[in-house]
């Protein structure tokens, strides 16, 4: 299989599904803008709402490097 390298990546905005895939078939990294504004968590979660759903429960913390996940501790 031939890939063909790309000097830029290319941006897609809230795609469907059908969009995405045939970007994705591409073989090209893209970024996708806007996939998460219609999130609950973007919207409602506040530190009350979190205080009130999560109360003082230890939270897991992750951090992403290298393709691994390492844990940091507890929030």
């Amino acid at each position: 299989m031939k890939i063909q390298a790309s000097k830029s990546i290319s941006k897609i905005k809230s795609p469907s599904t059908k969009q995405f895939l045939d970007i994705w078939k591409q073989y090209q990294p893209f970024l996708i803008e806007d996939i998460a504004e219609h999130w609950d968590a973007c919207h409602n979660w506040s530190n009350d709402y979190l205080i009130n759903h999560c109360g003082n429960n230890m939270v897991p913390q992750y951090l992403c490097q290298n393709k691994s996940m390492k844990r940091e501790g507890a929030l």
